[in-house]
């Protein structure tokens, strides 16, 4: 019984609690009237008619509850004024409500009635055939907002709550089966591929407006298919990392090819340019004409031989002798101190026994080494010295290094106010 429940919750440490706290409980139900369960509710601050938006989401959102098998609710707040109370759970649209608060309206029973959604049933196509591993985005149409607000409350726009854009993923078939919304209309288009990289307009163009409940709804991209080889001479080359970007400007999009290839989507008569990188290749880029939408294109980039590898012997004690038994390193471009190899690139925090460490699979040259010894985490470094030696490291060949960690003074700051006290 919700009502024989205390309304707040007080402690010694907050006497206040009793007198600031706004209360608000109750059960969120379906249309058959029984409680519905995991509905997700939350309270939101408000600004006039659109939740009260913050750049930290924790401010954003007042409180928030996931109901079990009674479909009860209890949330609270300290806050006086408009708030806004939303509610959605699977398969419904989201609800809201909109109260006003004080500080002597004391706690508040609301029951939430959550009605069943509309669908909307469909296929993604690609120059006509249909199209799986395609991501499929539902917003409401015309809104500049579609934050999910962590599945609660969808998008406030002029006084009333659209269901908020989730992202669905289309089967092998290209189908797709959007459920839970309410009857606004919705503008579907496609963010996404598997196996493809698309080029800003070309989703734009095939994305289409579609009022719940709708089945048979076709959404058909129009696109020039490129696909792009990456290769070593014959050779099909994996693990390179392939963007495409505007011809005219503009960040490229990249994706990782883990057998050599990928597949770009490219607006009718759209030049762009491909790029390729690739850390034991290189990069390499080249210039895409405008290909026909539904053409089909093939393109090779050879990244030509690999880089000439090499290896690192290193020994490191401190000034007795004793074995560093833990350390980290990094190999940097000495021209423009960026790393080359480091707590990203796989060498990162290494522990050995003896203090002997080997680094291999080196990109060869004339390179700057720093060695961290002793560092305890990949954040905080230990009581030594950390060591930069320069070192060419030459193709083929382990270049042997012994190195002594030695211990740093220690400072202690004290640190007083204009009063004089620490």
């Amino acid at each position: 019984d919700l009502q024989s429940r205390p309304a707040v919750e007080t402690s010694l440490e907050d006497p206040l609690a009793m007198v600031r706290a706004n209360v608000i409980y109750g059960v969120v139900r379906g249309a058959d009237g029984e409680p519905v369960d995991k509905a997700r509710v939350a309270l939101f601050g408000m600004e006039g008619d659109e939740i009260a938006w913050d750049a930290d989401y924790d401010a954003l959102r007042l409180d928030h509850v996931t109901t079990g098998a009674d479909g009860a609710f209890r949330l609270r707040t300290e806050k006086t004024g408009a708030v806004l109370l939303a509610a959605s759970a699977p398969e419904h649209p989201p609800v809201a409500h909109r109260l006003t608060l004080d500080a002597a309206s004391g706690p508040r029973s609301i029951d939430v009635s959550l009605d069943p959604g509309h669908a909307i049933h469909g296929t993604v196509r690609l120059n006509g055939r249909p199209l799986g591993g395609a991501s499929v985005r539902a917003r409401v149409a015309g809104s500049a907002r579609s934050t999910d607000l962590d599945g609660v409350g969808g998008v406030w726009i002029a006084g009333r709550v659209h269901a908020s854009g989730g992202v669905f993923g289309t089967g092998e078939d290209g189908s797709f089966s959007l459920t839970g919304l309410d009857d606004a209309t919705r503008t579907l288009s496609v963010l996404g591929i598997d196996r493809h990289l698309v080029l800003r307009d070309v989703t734009r163009l095939a994305a289409i407006d579609v009022s719940p409940p709708a089945d048979g709804v076709v959404v058909d991209i129009s696109a020039a298919v490129v696909r792009v080889e990456v290769r070593s001479g014959l050779k099909l080359i994996s693990g390179a990392q392939i963007g495409v970007r505007p011809a005219d400007g503009g960040g490229a999009s990249f994706k990782p090819s883990t057998d050599g290839t990928v597949d770009i989507l490219l607006s009718a008569d759209t030049p762009a340019w491909v790029e390729v990188e690739h850390e034991r290749y290189g990069e390499v880029k080249q210039e895409l004409p405008g290909y026909a939408a539904g053409s089909k294109t093939v393109v090779t980039l050879d990244l030509g031989p690999p880089k000439a590898r090499a290896s690192a012997r290193i020994v490191l004690r401190d000034a007795s002798g004793v074995p560093v038994r833990q350390a980290g390193f990094q190999v940097l471009d000495p021209n423009e101190g960026n790393p080359i190899h480091g707590f990203d690139g796989g060498l990162g925090l290494r522990k050995s026994e003896d203090g002997v460490y080997v680094l291999e699979d080196l990109e060869a040259g004339k390179r700057t080494l720093v060695v961290t010894p002793d560092r305890p985490t990949d954040v905080f470094r230990g009581p030594y010295v950390r060591i930069v030696r320069s070192v060419m490291l030459a193709a083929g060949r382990e270049t042997a290094l012994e190195l002594e960690a030695r211990k740093g003074a220690r400072v202690m700051l004290r640190v007083r106010g204009a009063d004089g006290e620490l």
